[in-house]
């Protein structure tokens, strides 16, 4: 029910008119690597990654980053509020009682609570967007102004804010105020983490493999310089002095989902490192429940499945699952196509639980999708990229919670091709 207002807003084919706004932040993230690259100084990548996330979800959520990567760090503290709360949330997940004596504890209702950081700043855009769109609807008087209008920008942002706004016309009863608040808050909070996350792993992994990084380089050139060459013959054909060649700015969605290597790298970057290890639990309906292996669940009993040791079967994945090998999802030269497919069938199954599956799936999938393909085509075309200490990173993994696992402080070079 509360999936349907916003379903079309979360689609591949709608968030594909957000790419202009992507190709702007990446085009500026590309800004700030070339000055690195220009004084030969390392980045942490781990924490400009998350700068660039953040940014980049709330341009698409309401049509202006939050300052990330202006300001070079986390300087309202929105990043370590996010990881405050995960590590809380972690905790509760497997013991809830300890939430029922803690945040949801009701003699704290009997005290004035402070709202959290990230609340707070959404629902300020929240209320003034929305009290923008109802001074725009008094002052329509002729009912086809709408339909002269020249386009969406004329009384509507062309953000994800705007499409929840516009849901309230037809699910009123649904998209209210508060809840608009709410998933504006969830976009921001789960989106970029979820980014940050799996892009810290393929920029670990493209630098400790040069390899690797030099083969999804010659597939990134191949693809982007053969659509380039069709539009130069066809520009020349029309003599259209106003067209862009593919080649010259960041690399477009349809030609990032043609990199098989690409997709590979990005699809072992949710296995190994976007997983929550959290279990998410669920409720047996009264029809009960039989699993394949033949036992009867009873109706109302609680149960979970841990995704991270999903994504970690050997069975599934082969022998080395705890290796960072992109070639496991393509088929072996002795795999015939079934049991490729089959085996396929399996890994996208397992690794797929880092967004979830059926009604509880995650609903920003597409966003991720859409940030990591283009960002990943766009970067490894201009910059190479190396560890600055003898392929040693100063720190490794760290665990901040069973919820989420990032990298710090490892100091990576760039260096354009």
């Amino acid at each position: 029910m509360y999936k349907r207002p916003i379903a079309s807003t979360y689609s591949l084919s709608s968030l594909k008119g957000y790419e202009p706004y992507i190709d702007g932040m990446i085009e500026k993230f590309m800004g700030i690597l070339d000055q690195h690259d220009a004084s030969n100084e390392p980045i942490n990548m781990s924490n400009w990654l998350h700068y660039w996330a953040f940014d980049m979800i709330s341009k698409m959520s309401f049509g202006e980053p939050i300052g990330f990567l202006d300001h070079g760090s986390d300087f309202n503290g929105m990043i370590k509020s996010q990881k405050r709360f995960f590590r809380y949330i972690s905790i509760v997940n497997n013991m809830p009682i300890l939430d029922s004596l803690l945040k949801r504890n009701p003699f704290l209702k009997l005290v004035k609570q402070k709202p959290s950081m990230f609340f707070t700043f959404t629902k300020r855009i929240v209320t003034e967007r929305i009290a923008q769109a109802e001074r725009e609807k008094d002052k329509k008087e002729d009912p086809e102004a709408e339909a002269s209008s020249p386009g969406p920008a004329a009384h509507h942002h062309r953000d994800m804010l705007g499409s929840f706004i516009e849901a309230r016309k037809t699910y009123p009863q649904i998209m209210t105020d508060l809840r608009i608040a709410h998933l504006s808050t969830t976009n921001v909070v789960a989106g970029a983490n979820d980014s940050a996350s799996s892009m810290d792993k393929v920029i670990h992994y493209l630098a400790g493999h040069p390899d690797a990084q030099e083969r999804l380089y010659n597939e990134i050139t191949s693809v982007v310089n053969g659509t380039a060459t069709a539009v130069k013959e066809k520009d020349s054909r029309e003599k259209d002095k106003d067209s862009k060649t593919e080649g010259e700015g960041p690399a477009a969605l349809e030609l990032a989902l043609k990199m098989p290597f690409l997709e590979a790298i990005v699809l072992e970057s949710y296995r190994t490192f976007g997983v929550p290890s959290n279990n998410m639990e669920r409720i047996v309906p009264q029809s009960g429940m039989r699993l394949p292996n033949g036992v009867q669940l009873p109706p109302g009993a609680v149960i979970a499945m841990n995704a991270a040791s999903m994504a970690m079967l050997p069975h599934i994945f082969g022998a080395d699952v705890k290796e960072f090998n992109p070639d496991r999802w393509f088929q072996a030269p002795t795999e015939s196509d079934a049991e490729y497919a089959s085996r396929r069938h399996a890994m996208d199954r397992a690794a797929g639980m880092v967004f979830g599956h059926g009604s509880r799936g995650c609903i920003g999938k597409n966003v991720v999708q859409l940030e990591m393909f283009k960002l990943w085509a766009s970067l490894v075309r201009v910059y190479r990229v190396s560890l600055s200490l003898a392929g040693r990173l100063v720190r490794e993994m760290l665990l901040l919670s069973p919820m989420i696992c990032v990298c710090i402080d490892h100091p990576i070079l760039f260096t354009t091709h």
